[in-house]
């Protein structure tokens, strides 16, 4: 009995508190595939990862006119969230991925949170490789990119 008892105990101290909420939206021109894959791997549906990915209030289509000509991506994405009361939605926060091409086999990511501005202006926006063997440093930079701006909403 008693060692179930310690075999019990030490379970519960090596588990960890679980990873936080974030509710994710991919939107932009560019890999959105691409994107969507990367989430899979930092925020797997078991919840076993960097985050745990909520349904979000928003979709991909709510910042479609981010995307015309002319406009600034960040700018137009912050607005719209601002207009709608993201930064009052119950539950977790919500980021926005903002995709994009980038040079060579690169992958632009921009993460926007509901804050004001940035929390890590060189962290919220990285280039991705998606040419095989970088999966393990774009999983890492993926995730700083979402949790930075996840902090925006000032958890």
């Amino acid at each position: 009995m008693k060692l179930f008892a310690l075999a019990a105990i030490v379970a519960v101290q090596t588990a960890g508190p679980p990873p936080p909420e974030v509710a994710v939206v991919v939107a932009g021109a560019g890999m959105t595939d691409f994107a969507e894959q990367m989430l899979a791997r930092v925020a797997p549906e078991d919840g076993d990862g960097w985050f745990r990915r909520d349904p979000s209030a928003f979709s991909a289509a709510d910042f479609d006119a981010c995307s015309a000509p002319g406009v600034q991506p960040k700018g137009c994405v912050r607005q719209i969230l601002a207009a709608r009361g993201a930064a009052d939605l119950e539950g977790p926060p919500t980021v926005v991925v903002w995709v994009g091409p980038g040079p060579g086999f690169y992958t632009g990511w921009t993460c926007i949170g509901v804050g004001e501005t940035p929390t890590a202006t060189d962290g919220q926006t990285i280039s991705l490789d998606w040419s095989p063997g970088h999966e393990a440093a774009n999983a890492q930079k993926a995730a700083g990119c979402i949790l930075a701006a996840a902090a925006e909403s000032g958890w």
